[in-house]
């Protein structure tokens, strides 16, 4: 097993110890805020969050993601997850804008297939 402090939090974040996971990526992020490992630090942030039920925080995470790592792949599931975050929320309207906005920006990735999915049932 790797140490370095990404690795560590993927650990916790596996055995479903989400706290310490979001702890783990927050080191993870702070010790390289730059570096290849930032944007799915930032993004497992708030899986950490959205698995507790914060969705009202996780959605500030995924917006971290989409607005410093837009180029990322996870940019797209960020956006997702906002949107799903919104649904919980169950702020239907703004779920609708993530969902449109995934849909338009990465049209061709698996995710704006689940949010049209998604978006046929708001």
């Amino acid at each position: 097993a790797s140490s370095d402090p990404f690795s560590q939090a993927m650990n916790q974040y596996k055995g479903k110890n989400y706290k310490e996971a979001y702890k783990g990526f927050e080191q993870s992020l702070t010790a390289s805020p730059n570096g290849s490992q930032a944007a799915k630090s930032l993004f497992y942030m708030g899986e950490s969050l959205y698995n507790q039920g914060e969705y009202d925080l996780a959605i500030l995470d995924y917006q971290k993601v989409i607005s410093n790592h837009n180029s990322d792949a996870l940019a797209a599931n960020a956006l997702l997850k906002q949107g799903m975050s919104f649904e919980k929320l169950t702020d239907h309207e703004t779920a609708k804008i993530i969902y449109k906005k995934l849909i338009s920006d990465h049209g061709s990735s698996p995710e704006a297939a689940q949010a049209k999915e998604r978006l046929g049932k708001l």
